[in-house]
């Protein structure tokens, strides 16, 4: 997958106008399709290409969530909690343990 998928774009979109409830629902739902299919080497991908800077930590949060049950087909994801753990840290530290526990 060289060319991240149109959902990615819209997902960014809805952020950008606030629209965090649509945001969440399509990460949730398109995460679980790529799941749902088998489809792990393209979820692993995405996760590699998000830009985590145009999302925030209600997505972060979300995106761990989503993907750890299937944590074991996606070599990226240690490095995505680790950036995340970073990112909550800095924005919100009083918060991040809370909020990782059980996602990383």
């Amino acid at each position: 997958m060289n060319v991240e998928p149109d959902w990615v774009s819209e997902l960014y979109s809805f952020l950008s106008k606030g629209d965090r409830e649509s945001s969440v629902d399509l990460l949730m739902d398109r995460m679980d399709d790529l799941f749902y299919a088998g489809c792990f080497e393209e979820a692993n991908e995405i996760l590699q290409k998000l830009d985590l800077a145009r999302l925030d930590p209600t997505l972060w949060v979300c995106l761990l969530s989503i993907t750890k049950a299937t944590e074991e087909h996606l070599p990226h994801r240690a490095s995505l909690v680790r950036e995340i753990e970073t990112l909550l840290v800095q924005i919100i530290p009083d918060r991040a343990e809370n909020l990782l526990r059980g996602l990383r």
